[in-house]
């Protein structure tokens, strides 16, 4: 079986996927990771093969990372989750994921929450597509409702309501996780043994 992991690029997107790329390459499965050309050093020292795609434009993020400080948490929050991930990270990532998807031809993909080029890419070539979850079930809570416009004008034709539906894998223990709203099924894991340090 052949996994694409998708992640935008920060340790706290990509490390998340680390554990389950691993498990896969494990198990004899072959693994890459789609994420931005920028981010080809940390997918390499993570021990992937890593597939680029275009950085979003310093001139179409530097305002909207000038305008935080000025705002209050959950604005600034929103502008991140939506005109960030969902607009200028998705919307740089996409012709690249495009190509990814139709040439390297994934079974399946899984994707950091953060990362929505490859779920509108996934829907569009028909990939069944996996969601690991960066943060407890409250991100996704107050992040989905924000990127559904983003995600349609992006052609995702059921917009955040395929990624409702995905199933999420998650590190986050119950006890500190919220009920995740959404038809698919979460799958949680720890490590075995737990991680030194």
């Amino acid at each position: 079986m052949r996994a694409l992991f998708a992640s935008t690029a920060g340790t706290g997107h990509l490390g998340p996927l680390v554990p389950f790329a691993s498990a896969c390459a494990a198990s004899g499965h072959e693994v890459a990771v789609a994420a931005p050309a920028s981010f080809a050093g940390a997918v390499g020292r993570a021990g992937f093969v890593h597939l680029a795609f275009a950085d979003p434009l310093e001139d179409e993020l530097s305002p909207l990372f000038a305008a935080l400080p000025g705002l209050a948490l959950e604005a600034a929050n929103e502008v991140v989750i939506r005109d960030v991930f969902a607009g200028a990270d998705a919307r740089a990532a996409l012709p690249g994921m495009h190509e990814i998807v139709r040439t390297w031809r994934p079974d399946v993909i899984v994707r950091e929450s953060a990362e929505f080029a490859s779920y509108v890419v996934a829907e569009h070539h028909a990939v069944p597509h996996v969601q690991v979850a960066i943060g407890p079930a409250g991100l996704d809570a107050f992040g989905l409702p924000r990127v559904d416009g983003p995600l349609r004008a992006l052609g995702a034709a059921r917009g955040a309501d395929g990624l409702r539906d995905a199933p999420v894998l998650t590190l986050v223990p119950q006890v500190l996780d919220e009920e995740r709203a959404g038809a698919g099924p979460v799958h949680r894991f720890r490590y075995e043994p737990a991680p030194a340090g």
